[in-house]
């Protein structure tokens, strides 16, 4: 049977270390001047084993995260606010439910999705089911400006009607894009260089994963 998981139950663990995962990462997110920018979050034995990294990188929020769970799990959570997200999926194919439309995005790709505040989100994992994701994470204002640099007509078109949520686009993770993560998750560096050689290639992935959005425009969505 599988293990009723909730965001309270992540938050208990976690303020052991003197914080929430949720808030953090939404402090994390909109979070303007100086202070925390850059947080590790282990999961819970209890649920299995791995770790989430939350990262500022200019105006949107890095994550990265690889886990493991120890038995079946279904994990909710309410959108706390409004984002775009591009996430490269380095795992195993994931589906999940936006209330009560199912999704499915297939391992390795990149895909673009919105979430509205308030939307629920579920996810079902498999014990023992390797789950990889790496993710650029932007307000509605922030992910515009970006998509302003972008000839890409369709997609603005597009993300300008988005209700809800949305899956844009899914494209198979490229070479480059390979080669970016292998650089990124293994960074020689430690003090003031590693934040420089982290804001470096993880701004070259997020430009080489926004040229991508417009290669498959196909979304895998069933009521």
């Amino acid at each position: 049977m599988a293990y009723q998981m909730h965001a309270i139950d992540i938050d208990d663990a976690f303020r052991e270390q003197g914080d929430s995962l949720f808030n953090t990462f939404y402090n994390v997110h909109h979070q303007t001047g100086p202070g925390k920018d850059a947080m590790r979050f282990w999961i819970p034995t209890r649920f299995g084993e791995g770790h989430l990294d939350l990262r500022k990188l200019a105006d949107a929020t890095f994550s990265l995260g690889t886990t493991r769970f120890n038995r079946d799990v279904n994990l909710s959570d309410n959108v706390a606010s409004s984002i775009f997200s591009i996430r490269i999926n380095t795992g195993a194919d994931a589906s999940f439910r936006i209330d009560n439309t199912a999704f499915s995005v297939a391992s390795q790709t990149t895909s673009l999705r919105y979430f509205q505040q308030g939307a629920n989100y579920q996810r079902q994992f498999s014990r023992n089911e390797k789950v990889g994701d790496l993710a650029f994470t932007f307000t509605e204002e922030q992910f515009h400006q970006y998509l302003e640099s972008l000839e890409h007509p369709e997609l603005s078109r597009a993300v300008d009607r988005a209700d809800y949520f949305q899956l844009f686009c899914q494209a198979k993770i490229d070479a480059k894009q390979r080669y970016l993560i292998a650089k990124l998750t293994n960074n020689p560096y430690k003090g003031a260089l590693e934040k420089l050689y982290f804001d470096s290639v993880a701004g070259e992935l997020l430009i080489a994963a926004l040229g991508s959005l417009g290669v498959d425009n196909n979304s895998a969505a069933t009521a």
